[in-house]
């Protein structure tokens, strides 16, 4: 060892058992010329300028005033230049400084006027504590004592400890020694150098040597991450504490869609920056036939995992977790090698560590082997890629513009790499753009993956188009609605070009080329992703179903609605009855649940119900009639009827004529369904017997009349027919027994209006699922407000039919115009409830010109004999524009129109949404209540209803 005499300032070297007691010195570097090299001080220059000078000299005072005869500064201390002693210094430093006396960390960017423990003291923010070189001085030394730029003690280590440790993260007992560092988890102490840094790359990894206790080579040249793993390596070799992988904490977990974005990297940590998170993971006690050794050879890590197999993931637990909740465990996201059955992984780089409930690794361990993904990458013969040739695509006209995953294409070499699911069956999809040299055209998208079929792997692509500004990141997300129906298309045509791409085996290799082709005539049908992902979200989740139970051809027999891309028959049947009859409760359930009248009677008055008894499907029909009784609204129309009323009218029908006809409940008792039985004999009883809580004849006589005679607005319009209002009065009362049922008083108010429901059809309903919100919208409003209503009424519906950019252009004059029209006509025969649903501002129009169309329109009202109050204004906002919603705010703010408009305060699309899926039973009465706001300021009539 060699060490400067404090005295002549001159270095003397000794051997192992002559060492002297002596003072050491941690600091962090400057500029190289500023530092007093091994060869300086042999010459005696140890006058240099700069700050290299200032802590040779302050070193050596301060070890001679506390007795010292001898310092080690690792500047002048070893000879740089010879790699032997330079590579068994650096093996040998953290002992060196474990041993020596005392150790000085001169800290040059510290004043010696403030408290290191002021939160905003300058110690704290020291660039000494960022030093990958400096962690193992500080925690080797059983005395260190901190000085500033002017050689002035701060205090010692000891003393510091608290604020050491809110500044590193280092528990205060491993600082003070009383904890030893081998009880530290290797997650731990990688931790602790995460935030740090080297000048050198390969430092990193040196700098950590000691802390570990192992020794090792050093290679400059290797780079950063070589040097790491080959750490990672040599500490795996001397340990069994599983918390080394439980690097890249703190993500999200895997999902379905998203690990097409995933890519396979080493088992290891590329730097301790991957151990940021890691700071509390410490191994778990486990029986010692669980404690089996990290085994490395070849470049392969032999380990004993619990494997959580799911459709999206595997997850591999590790035999360790946090130190304060030992009811989680690690998990690495793993996937396999090679398709089929095999023990080989790969681990995933994009997608963290996870932790799961100890819980789950309750089964048996399982012996696998995880690749280092950039060994494996080097064996083309074991990677499944696509070779894509630039000339080929160019002789048409065609560039590679994207592709997700990112990771997946090897520009260099022009290859696109597979990585497998984790089911090992297949790999996640490759998604390549590619640009036609017309500027106007489409893109082209190429899918490509691999499958296993039985013994065989099968190379799968697909073609499609998509239109230039689409996301391919966004497209990737719903990758599974595309694929099933682009999975048979090996050609497209995208306006000026009919392509068609095929893939040719390299023969020997797990290798293809993908070859395109122009053809003369365009392909029978070319699939528009655009047009894939406009479909209801139900309409995909029920491909996906049909998908999933591989009913492929039903997939090719759906017809959709050309312009709202909803399923319109399956099989040349309406979807609820083929579900129903087939007996898909999956299918049934989304159906019922986004608004499908589970009653309609189709193909000779077939109910769905009746469709399901007659196939035996009982827990189908037990669905559907559940669903008809707890809501019972019976459909307006010829040919929509009620189940259980058909059933009744059908068999009146059999017994006046002989014959012999089914009924649901002999269905039911045929099929062996007894829940339907009783429903429908519970139904029976209780249309037999009228409940006390049921109004009479003469009762909603009274009521009908009481409401038009105290009703200034009602008289105005129903004096001359009670009956209108009387039978709403009796017809509403279906709703008994729903959630409706406290609701009865408004709908009849909302029904005695005229609904004119005027709706943006406008391009920017595109976005956000606005013109899909808006249907439901529409159709639950018609539903619950046209039910009480004659047959010949229902609800109007007014549309935008003008776009100006990308904003809804609301012609306000239209509105003006069709009362106008009424009013001089004297055709106003009910009151009008507007509802005006729009996700933008009027184009050109302020909040004035607004709120004067509304007036206008109370005063052509008056000028026409009729109430102002004939006319009511509901307005409510679809989709996020923040114009929009400060535009909205203001009427809601504005007096002149407080009385006739009510503006709502939620999110008509996000509240309806919202509702329906986490709360189905309030999605009725919210939608009664928003209806009617702006007809709450009428005198109110206490409801009769008991």
């Amino acid at each position: 060892m060699r060490l400067i005499n404090v005295d002549k300032l001159r270095p003397q070297e000794f051997l192992d058992d002559q060492i002297p007691a002596y003072a050491i010195l941690s600091h962090t570097w400057g500029s190289d010329l500023e530092e007093i090299t091994l060869r300086d001080v042999e010459q005696g220059n140890i006058d240099k300028p700069g700050a290299g000078s200032v802590k040779l000299r302050g070193c050596c005072e301060q070890a001679r005033m506390d007795g010292f005869k001898y310092v080690w500064v690792d500047t002048c201390c070893i000879n740089k230049t010879d790699l032997v002693e330079l590579s068994e210094a650096i093996n040998s430093i953290f002992r060196w400084y474990k041993k020596a006396a005392v150790c000085y960390a001169y800290l040059s960017d510290v004043p010696s006027n403030q408290n290191p423990r002021d939160d905003a003291s300058h110690f704290r923010r020291s660039k000494w504590f960022g030093r990958g070189w400096t962690l193992q001085e500080l925690l080797a030394p059983e005395r260190l004592v901190f000085y500033s730029s002017g050689w002035r003690p701060l205090g010692t280590k000891i003393q510091l400890s608290a604020v050491i440790e809110s500044v590193t993260g280092i528990p205060r007992l491993f600082l003070k020694g009383i904890n030893h560092l081998r009880t530290a988890s290797v997650a731990q102490r990688m931790s602790w150098a995460a935030q740090r840094d080297t000048k050198r790359k390969e430092d990193l990894a040196y700098c950590l040597l000691g802390i570990f206790g192992i020794t090792m080579p050093m290679i400059y040249g290797e780079g950063g991450s070589q040097a790491f793993f080959r750490l990672q390596e040599q500490i795996m070799r001397n340990t069994r504490d599983h918390s080394i992988l439980a690097w890249g904490l703190g993500g999200r977990e895997p999902s379905t869609s998203g690990m097409t974005r995933s890519t396979a990297k080493g088992f290891l940590a590329a730097a301790p920056s991957d151990f940021t998170n890691s700071r509390s993971i410490v191994p778990r006690d486990q029986p010692a036939t669980y404690l089996d050794a990290l085994e490395i050879s070849g470049g392969s890590l032999s380990v004993s995992l619990s494997l959580i197999e799911t459709s999206d993931a595997t997850i591999g637990l590790l035999n360790c977790g946090p130190e304060d909740d030992t009811r989680q465990m690690v998990g690495i996201p793993l996937t396999k090698v090679v398709l089929g059955e095999s023990d080989i992984y790969l681990r995933l780089v994009e997608y963290p560590s996870v932790l799961r409930p100890t819980t789950t690794s309750g089964g048996l361990r399982k012996r696998i082997h995880v690749e280092n993904a950039t060994r494996l990458s080097s064996q083309g013969s074991e990677q499944l890629c696509w070779i894509y040739d630039d000339d080929d695509f160019a002789e048409i006209h065609l560039e590679l513009v994207e592709v997700v995953p990112h990771s997946s294409w090897d520009k260099e070499r022009a290859v696109l790499l597979s990585t497998l699911q984790p089911n090992g069956s297949s790999t996640h999809p490759i998604i390549i753009r590619l640009h036609h040299d017309e500027n106007h055209s489409q893109d082209f998208i190429l899918i490509l993956e691999f499958e296993k079929q039985g013994a065989y792997i099968e190379a799968c692509s697909s073609l499609a188009i998509c239109s230039r500004d689409a996301s391919l990141e966004g497209l990737a997300e719903k990758l599974h609605h595309v694929t099933r129906r682009a999975s048979s298309m090996k050609a497209a045509n995208n306006g000026f070009l009919n392509l068609q791409v095929t893939t040719e085996p390299i023969p020997g290799r797990w290798m293809l080329t993908i070859r395109p082709e122009a053809m003369l005539y365009p392909p029978d049908v070319t699939i528009n992703v655009n047009v894939e992902l406009q479909k209801p979200h139900w309409t995909l989740d029920i491909e996906g179903i049909l998908h999933r139970e591989k009913l492929w051809s039903e997939l090719q027999q759906i017809d959709y609605d050309e312009e709202t891309y909803e399923l319109k028959q399956i099989c040349g049947q309406p979807p609820l009855l083929w579900a129903s009859e087939n007996g898909h409760i999956e299918i049934v359930k989304l159906l019922r649940d986004n608004g499908t009248n589970v009653a309609t009677a189709s193909n000779g008055n077939r109910t769905p119900l009746i469709a399901a008894l007659e196939k035996g499907h009982s827990d189908v029909a037990q669905l559907l009639l559940a669903t008809i009784l707890q809501v019972y609204l019976n459909p307006i129309g010829e040919y929509d009827r009620n189940p259980l009323g058909w059933v009744a009218e059908k068999e009146h029908e059999a017994r006046s004529k002989g014959k012999d006809i089914h009924t649901a409940l002999s269905y039911a008792t045929n099929a062996g369904s007894e829940i339907v039985v009783q429903l429908l004999l519970r139904n029976s009883e209780r249309q037999a017997s009228k409940g006390s809580d049921e109004l009479n004849e003469n009762q909603i006589r009274e009521y009908a009349n009481m409401r038009v005679e105290r009703n200034p607005l009602l008289k105005r319009f129903f004096k001359s027919q009670p009956k209108y209002i009387q039978d709403m009065v009796r017809k509403v009362s279906a709703f008994d027994g729903t959630p409706l049922a406290a609701h009865k008083e408004q709908i009849v108010t909302i029904s005695v209006h005229q609904q004119v429901i005027y709706c943006n059809d406008s391009s920017s309903m595109r976005h956000e699922g606005r013109w899909q919100a808006q249907r439901e919208l529409i159709r639950r409003i018609a539903m619950l407000t046209a039910y009480i209503l004659p047959k010949e009424q229902g609800v109007a519906l007014q549309f935008i039919n003008q776009d100006v950019g990308s904003y809804a252009n609301l012609p306000l004059n239209r509105i003006s115009q069709m009362i106008d029209t009424m009013s001089k006509l004297k055709d106003l025969k009910r009151p009008l409830l507007i509802t005006v649903m729009t996700d933008s501002i009027p184009n050109g129009e302020d909040q004035d010109e607004f709120v004067n169309t509304i007036v206008e329109c109370g005063d052509k009202l008056e000028a026409a004999g009729m109430p102002r109050e004939s006319v009511k204004f509901m307005i409510g906002q679809i989709g996020s524009v923040k114009r929009a919603t400060r535009f909205l705010e203001g009427l809601r703010n504005d007096p002149r129109i407080a009385t006739v408009a009510y503006v709502t305060k939620d999110r008509l699309d996000e509240r309806f949404n919202s509702l329906r899926h986490e709360n189905p039973d309030g999605l009725d009465p919210w939608l009664v209540e928003t209806l009617f706001s702006p007809l709450q300021d009428r005198g109110k009539i206490s409801p009769v209803y008991a």
